[in-house]
């Protein structure tokens, strides 16, 4: 039975075959048996850098612009927060259709790796200086180059009908995770010692780390600029027409429209037009063996915009939850040990809004209640966090306070106090951004041995179904955060962090069964000369999600009720998960077979 399990597991994985091949072997089924390529772990440990560097500083930003002035934050507002992030993580996605085409058509992959991680490390050294917009532009730029290519060269150095491609990318997905969870300790620890700054700039230094490993592989990757078509020949992409002359003009004037008619996200919106309009047209005039693959691709990642919606929530709705409605503390057997390795900061004036009777407030002498504008207030409460930056906690004096946020203070407070200038250790918000990468790095072995089990009995669900199967994990998180809703008052009351954790779980799971089975179909499917821009199509998609997440998830969080907000969303995913699975029939016609390429194919790709 055990050697059962472990085979059902290395099937999983596509272990079946554990020893890898050297970069000049043959591989592919007719070569004597799979492998996979030599420049797997590399290439993981570069997207792990590169994926260390992005979440850190998502996990860590909205928390800087939440943050009071007091904490050296920006102290804005949760919907201002959501405007920036949704804007900010769908322009990320948007670019790699861009970045796509130019990486096919004028750069090569390799290239756009390196140019995009040094522009992305420009960035991330602007967001530690505090130019916050300049930043996360380089950031946006840099990613729309790196995304899709990295992803295509990874599909690219598996042989055409590789029955281990999909093992590939749960590999590649896994080592994502692995960064996505260190990163937050990471963020706290410096944050918590020596400031916002620094924090960012941990994340410039993970990215130079990840360009240094790429550089070390660069040569080796040559095969996978390689492009085969069906006859075994170089594939000509001569026929895409150049990007300046057709689609980016285009994008940039209507994006400027509507930005004038609608700011922000009138002028993404409009943007994305043009982009649409590419992709449909490019479904309308393929040729016949390309466009049912293409129109299928395309309809998947139309049909996955509302997963990426809600999974975005995670960095606004969860990180506010995190924030201010989950009970932070930790056991006081931990408290010393914690803070030796910075891992707890002091817990800022509105953690007391709605914390529980019997928690010590902070001494009224210790809140200086300041008058003036909302503009004065401000510039005292920046002033009071430069002087934290520069000496202690009690050196610094009673922290100014509105009279409204003074009152709100000791609401619900019975009467007890810390001494004066003492603060209540809270554990960092954005540790709380970990709970997904670690589970994904939990699960992903798990899934592994269930799909393997399931295939040896010839019961494994198709991919379609696998990605239903995630929309109704997904709509669980939202029962789950609903029953934390009833549970703390409609969020009246601070919760366990036990709810957030459980909602965590269900929406991973969800997207275990989406995000890296998603990624291996887009190179199984594209066409071999379209490979990164179709990529881009499927980054594309995340990015209207991302966007209607911080259109809607901001305004909706602050002005519909907690029980509502989270029923709308569980329907929403149980929708979605009831078309995908009506649609399936029809799309699965389009989609490869495992190892069911003809021979010459085979033997093509082996060449490569």
């Amino acid at each position: 039975m055990s050697r059962s399990i472990l085979g059902s597991f290395r099937k999983g994985l596509g272990l079946a075959s554990a020893r890898q091949t050297k970069p000049s072997e043959p591989t592919g089924p007719s070569s004597g048996g799979e492998k996979h390529p030599a420049e797997l772990i590399p290439l993981c440990l570069v997207e792990m850098w590169e994926r260390f560097s992005f979440y850190l500083m998502i996990g860590l930003l909205p928390q800087y612009l939440l943050a009071s002035p007091t904490k050296g934050g920006r102290g804005m507002s949760l919907e201002e927060v959501a405007t920036i992030l949704g804007t900010y993580t769908a322009l990320v996605y948007f670019t790699p259709f861009i970045g796509g085409i130019i990486a096919d058509r004028l750069t090569g992959y390799r290239k756009a790796v390196v140019i995009g991680a040094i522009v992305m490390c420009a960035g991330q050294v602007s967001l530690a200086f505090g130019m916050l917009y300049l930043g996360l532009g380089l950031l946006i730029v840099g990613n729309g180059l790196f995304k899709p290519t990295i992803s295509t060269m990874l599909g690219r150095l598996y042989p055409v009908g590789s029955n281990l491609k999909d093992a590939g990318f749960n590999n590649f997905y896994f080592g994502i995770n692995v960064g996505g969870f260190a990163c937050n300790f990471v963020a706290a620890i410096v944050r918590n010692k020596y400031g916002w700054g620094w924090a960012f700039a941990s994340a410039a230094i993970g990215l130079a780390i990840g360009l240094v490993t790429f550089l070390l592989i660069y040569k080796r990757l040559g095969r996978a600029e390689i492009i085969v078509n069906k006859e075994g020949k170089k594939a000509d992409n001569s026929d895409i027409r150049p990007l300046w002359n057709k689609v980016l003009p285009a994008t940039i004037a209507f994006g400027v429209i509507g930005y004038l008619l609608g700011g922000i996200d009138g002028a993404f919106y409009a943007g994305c037009t043009p982009v649409v309009i590419f992709y449909i047209r490019l479904w309308t005039k393929a040729v016949p063996e390309e466009k049912g693959q293409i129109g299928a691709l395309l309809t998947l990642t139309a049909l996955l915009v509302p997963f990426w919606m809600v999974f975005n929530l995670n960095n606004t709705v969860f990180s506010s939850w995190a924030k201010d409605n989950t009970n932070r503390e930790v056991p006081d057997s931990t408290i010393s040990v914690l803070k030796e390795v910075n891992l707890l900061e002091d817990a800022p004036v509105d953690y007391f809004f709605n914390a529980d009777p019997d928690r010590p407030r902070p001494d009224k002498t210790w809140l200086k209640v300041t008058a003036g504008t909302e503009e004065e207030v401000e510039a005292i409460k920046k002033t009071y966090a430069k002087l934290l930056d520069e000496t202690s906690y009690l050196e610094a004096g009673p922290i100014p306070v509105t009279q409204e946020e003074f009152d709100k203070v000791y609401e619900k407070s019975n009467g007890q106090t810390l001494k004066p200038g003492e603060a209540l250790p809270a554990a960092n918000p954005e540790l709380f951004q970990s709970i997904n990468p670690g589970f994904v790095m939990l699960l992903t072995p798990l899934f592994a041995l269930i799909w393997g089990m399931l295939r040896m009995r010839k019961k494994e669900p198709s991919t379609m179904n696998k990605m239903s199967l995630g929309m109704i994990f997904a709509s669980v998180c939202w029962i789950v955060m609903l029953l934390a809703v009833y549970n703390t008052n409609n969020g009246t009351d601070k919760a366990s962090a036990i709810w957030l954790i459980g909602a965590t779980l269900w929406i991973t799971m969800g997207e275990l069964c989406l995000s890296p089975i998603g990624l291996s179909l887009v190179n199984k499917m594209a066409p071999a000369r379209l490979g990164a821009m179709m990529m881009g199509g499927w980054f594309l998609s995340s990015a209207i999600g991302n966007k209607i997440s911080g259109t809607v998830g901001g305004p909706l969080w602050a002005n519909v009720p907690r029980n509502y907000f989270f029923i709308g969303l569980m329907i929403l995913m149980l929708i979605f998960a009831f078309i995908i699975w009506k649609v399936t029939p029809q799309l699965e016609k389009f989609m490869p077979k495992q190892d069911d390429t003809p021979e010459a194919v085979k033997e093509a790709s082996a060449a490569t």
